[in-house]
């Protein structure tokens, strides 16, 4: 099949196995060099250490929400995300979303496992959004 324009916009996932649980993961650089990161996974696919905060070079957001698409409010479990060097903990029971400032530690722990599955999608944000360009007339 002959190479297309926009082939390049369509990207492969790295999927990989965590006990029972896939996790779909996805990076790259945006057309300005800057780097961005996609991660979806269960909340119980992933290890919560009680060590260590970690900390990423740059801003993301992490969503939490449930599995069915009725109820993605319901995340049927809780979850504890503790932020800054003085762990601040702030417990989520329902569909949330959370900003994680670039260079503030974060930990997460599960208080209670869910019932249903529950996802967590984590965004790595880049440096500066740029709205798009509206040409006069408005095209």
């Amino acid at each position: 099949m002959a190479k297309r324009k926009y082939d390049n916009c369509f990207l492969k996932p790295e999927i990989t196995q965590a006990g029972q649980y896939q996790i779909f993961k996805m990076k790259g650089k945006d057309s300005r060099g800057y780097p961005w990161m996609v991660r979806l996974a269960p909340i119980t696919a992933k290890t919560y250490p009680a060590e260590m905060p970690q900390t990423a070079n740059a801003d993301r957001i992490e969503l939490y929400v449930g599995g069915k698409p009725a109820e993605i409010d319901k995340i049927s479990g809780k979850m504890e995300v503790a932020l800054g060097e003085e762990a601040e903990k702030y417990n989520i029971e329902k569909a949330a979303m959370v900003y994680v400032p670039k260079g503030v530690p974060v930990q997460h722990r599960i208080i209670k496992y869910p019932k249903e599955t529950t996802w967590l999608l984590n965004l790595t944000l880049t440096p500066k959004y740029e709205p798009p360009k509206v040409k006069k007339g408005g095209k």
